[in-house]
């Protein structure tokens, strides 16, 4: 229970306590002893009276413009000409909890109560005075006086409890619980707070007693019962607890939580078995729907995840995702909880297989799709990426990624009309950062380019560096098509430049960097930019070696350059003009 004094006091209780400090004598009624002690504290009719008024307003306003002092003097001296103004005295204590000064707040709470202990705020303000200086027992004394005069405030049972909890007088706030129980009945949530300090208490059968009692009051209803069979395991009374399932089960053979509860309660009972069979049982349940099934074949999942599971662990849930895609063979997530399995397991040809069986049906949703072409990336299956993305777009076709997806794959292939076609398509789409837009105009530039749509390209890569002026790979793609095109090369060269220093040791960025400076006839410099591109791989690419025997040959050693064009010729038979160089000993153009 939280502590109520911050909530926001009513403006009206100005109203109020000005109203009883100052209120005209009602009709006389009989005095008893009774009446007069709950009669409100009052000024006679007359000029004084007017004037206490006036400096009780004045003394108001200024607490509330946060003078505090001149408050405290104006309610003070009221207080010292009338010491029975509770009014005053309360104003007091307000101000001095909101100054910090809960002792000074205390004292004043407490002769507000005193002198009349018919208003609810004074209480609350002389209780949590007390919690604010610690004295939690205290401050559950002074809501139970609170309950005394306002016994039809439930709220005020809680704070009265919850502070003798807080003090550590468990046995007290129990009766608390008990008095509020009285009042009202017997609820779910009074028991849960009775089960706390019943257990802190280690009275366990108490405990039970009380669960019990709930259960009494509602046979139909489960839950009560699971609260029954979970109160015996965190007692470690695991018989009790699996008997109670089981006793559940028995009456609703289809709840979920019960099945569940039953298995981890023979895991814990150290009984895999018997808990491997209950989990079968569970995800065999025809009754039982699959989202239910999913739920609770997630934090397994999970575990393999976390990296946190046995290889045994792995085989068994792998068998329950089996018994799940059973019972629900064309159901999407039973599709893809099997396949999430698998790929955990690192059986990635399989995940893949039953990930195209889920989205071969209708309604897979997105992440499925883009689970797929993930893993056919991972295999480097660029074929099948352009198939499955391509399906992936007619699923969703305002979803831009997929059609970078295709149009990367399609690269792969050379199939470069498909990629600046798709990413074309694309770049009108929903794109969700302008990160991706950047990629796709530069997949883009890369495509018109080995075309031969040069405008297209430089418009592309333009706009491109124009969302990410520091993007290497952009900036290399660019100026490597513009060395082989040998136009604007001093552009060329300043980018490649720039994407050297944004990424070091970068193979294909010292390679675009060496053929600029090859294609300004800057053969030495370019010489050394090839070697530190070499040195960059284990296995330099054909493109390397082919580029690295040309410098050479401009260089004048022609027996190394037919060397380094043989070596690229190993690595690809069919790279153009290879073949041609070596015979003749020579470039093309020489």
């Amino acid at each position: 229970m939280t502590s109520t004094i911050r909530k926001t006091l009513p403006i009206i209780l100005l109203l109020i306590a000005m109203q009883m400090a100052f209120a005209q004598k009602k009709e006389k009624k009989s005095k008893t002893t009774e009446q007069s002690a709950e009669a409100p504290y009052i000024f006679e009719s007359n000029v004084e009276t007017l004037e206490q008024q006036a400096k009780f307003i004045d003394a108001m306003q200024m607490r509330l413009l946060g003078n505090y002092q001149d408050a405290l003097s104006g309610f003070n001296a009221i207080l010292k000409a009338d010491p029975k103004n509770h009014a005053a005295a309360f104003e007091i204590s307000r101000i001095y909890y909101d100054m910090g000064q809960f002792d000074q707040a205390e004292k004043y709470a407490s002769t507000a109560v005193k002198l009349y202990p018919y208003i609810e705020w004074y209480h609350i303000f002389l209780a949590e005075s007390k919690a604010e200086r610690g004295d939690y027992y205290g401050a559950g004394l002074a809501y139970g006086t609170l309950v005394k005069f306002f016994p039809d405030e439930t709220d005020y049972y809680y704070d009265w409890a919850f502070m003798l909890s807080k003090a550590e007088k468990h046995k007290e706030a129990i009766a608390a619980y008990d008095a509020l129980e009285k009042k009202i009945g017997i609820h779910e949530d009074i028991i849960d707070y009775k089960l706390e300090q019943y257990l802190y208490l280690k009275e366990n059968d108490n405990a039970i007693k009380e669960v019990r009692k709930l259960i009494a009051s509602d046979p139909a209803e489960p839950t009560f019962q699971l609260k029954l069979g979970y109160l015996y395991l965190d007692i470690e009374e695991q018989n009790n607890a699996i008997s109670t399932f089981q006793d559940l089960l028995k009456k609703f053979p289809s709840n979920v939580e019960a099945r569940m509860a039953l298995a981890n309660a023979y895991k814990l009972k150290g009984e895999e078995v018997k808990y491997q069979q209950e989990l079968r049982t569970f995800f065999s349940e025809k009754a039982i729907a699959i989202d239910e099934k999913i739920q609770n074949l997630i934090p397994y999942i999970q575990k393999m995840v976390e990296d946190d599971s046995t290889d045994t662990d792995n085989l068994f849930v792998l068998e329950l995702s089996d018994i799940i895609l059973k019972e629900h063979p064309d159901d999407v997530k039973a599709l893809t909880a099997n396949a999430d399995v698998y790929y955990m397991m690192g059986m990635q040809q399989k995940a893949i297989s039953v990930y195209k069986a889920a989205v071969a049906g209708k309604g897979a949703p997105i992440n499925v799709w883009g689970q797929l072409i993930t893993l056919l990336l991972e295999d480097e299956n660029y074929t099948e990426i352009v198939e499955y993305a391509g399906k992936a777009i007619t699923a969703y076709p305002e979803d831009a990624i997929f059609y970078f997806y295709k149009g990367v794959a399609a690269v792969q292939n050379k199939d470069y009309l498909t990629t600046a076609n798709t990413m074309e398509e694309g770049l009108q789409k929903k794109i969700p950062t302008e990160a991706l837009r950047g990629q796709m105009l530069t997949t883009l530039g890369d495509a018109c380019n080995e075309l031969k749509w040069f405008p297209k390209a430089d418009s592309a890569y333009e706009k491109a560096l124009e969302i990410d002026p520091n993007n290497a790979y952009t900036l290399n793609n660019y100026a490597y098509y513009l060395s082989v095109r040998k136009q604007y090369l001093d552009k060329a060269e300043k980018m490649s430049k720039k994407s050297n220093l944004l990424v070091e040791n970068n193979p294909a960025f010292l390679d675009t960097y060496a053929w600029i400076l090859f294609q300004k006839k800057a053969y030495s410099d370019a010489l050394k930019w090839m070697e530190k591109a070499i040195k960059a791989i284990e296995t330099p690419s054909a493109e390397l070696y082919d580029h690295y025997g040309d410098i050479l040959f401009k260089l004048g050693r022609t027996e190394d350059a037919v060397s380094k064009w043989k070596i690229a010729l190993e690595l690809e038979p069919e790279k153009p003009g290879l073949a041609q160089k070596i015979a003749e000993k020579k470039l093309a153009e020489e």
